[in-house]
């Protein structure tokens, strides 16, 4: 087979089992197994196959067809202009948390020096891009999943970030930082409520870490644990950001009135209520 007629086979059966952008898939599953960019993708179009090529792309294809996310199969996802390892212990990075980065660095001086926390980080997307966007920063990047942190650690070697972040290990409902050492903290956490599990994508509710999704309390239970925990931890004039869901903004804002002040709600490029951040008294 060549590599013309397998981009047409996977792009018309990744079409039919209905999963999204079949022809960028099936030119991402070519790329991976022949070692190039989609440019020398096009280039390479008559190449005959190799039975190992061929035999590999069938298996990821079989995989991509059955729902498993093309983020697994490549191993990574683009966050913020750069390519993050993820595994199956770690949610795929999602544009709409860009907002939060964003968010983060807003009123952020490049030369200003300060310390964060990236609570909940997952592969790391978050908090490694605050640190390679403001050099001067100082992160701490904590998760309750081991599983989680080797993918982080792995982002971190890859951007050479060691000597400015740490990796910890530890829940929201014990943060391990000192009081009043944090200009800045961060966090994606689980806040989708398991009576909502309809409302999530079927690849995502069978391949995406369920502890990273789903809370208790209708999925806010893990952001009231950050924003009581927060407050001490923040020195005055400190901010936290929280994503949310789109229907959690006014009880995630009633939460933070208790102990912060210019309190906002960032809504995503949909419109939806996204990120919400607060300063500390």
């Amino acid at each position: 087979m060549r590599v013309r007629e397998f981009r047409q086979l996977a792009g018309q059966r990744l079409q039919m089992a209905h999963r999204d952008s079949p022809r960028l898939s099936a030119d991402l599953l070519l790329c991976l197994v022949l070692g190039c960019n989609r440019v020398g993708l096009y280039l390479e179009e008559e190449r005959e196959l190799s039975k190992e090529e061929e035999g590999l792309l069938s298996s990821l294809l079989e995989k991509r067809e059955g729902g498993v996310p093309m983020a697994y199969l490549t191993g990574e996802r683009e966050f913020y202009g750069r390519p993050f390892h993820v595994s199956e212990h770690t949610l795929i990075p999602r544009p709409e948390t860009e907002i939060l980065v964003e968010q983060a660095l807003n009123g952020w001086p490049a030369e200003s020096p300060r310390i964060f926390a990236d609570l909940g980080t997952g592969s790391g997307n978050i908090g490694l891009t605050i640190a390679l966007e403001r050099k001067m920063a100082r992160g701490y990047l904590l998760d309750v999943s081991r599983r989680a942190l080797v993918t982080a650690r792995r982002n971190q070697t890859r951007f050479s970030l060691e000597e400015t972040t740490l990796l910890l290990e530890g829940s929201f409902s014990q943060l391990p930082f000192a009081s009043e050492s944090l200009d800045l903290i961060v966090a994606n956490p689980p806040y989708i409520g398991h009576g909502e599990r309809h409302r999530v994508m079927e690849e995502v509710l069978r391949y995406e870490p369920e502890s990273a999704l789903f809370a208790e309390d209708m999925g806010l239970a893990s952001l009231r644990a950050i924003i009581t925990g927060a407050s001490p931890l923040l020195k005055k004039g400190g901010r936290i950001l929280l994503e949310h869901g789109d229907l959690q903004g006014n009880a995630v804002r009633n939460m933070l009135s208790k102990s912060f002040t210019d309190i906002e709600t960032i809504r995503d490029l949909a419109g939806r209520e996204r990120v919400s951040l607060g300063v500390k008294v």
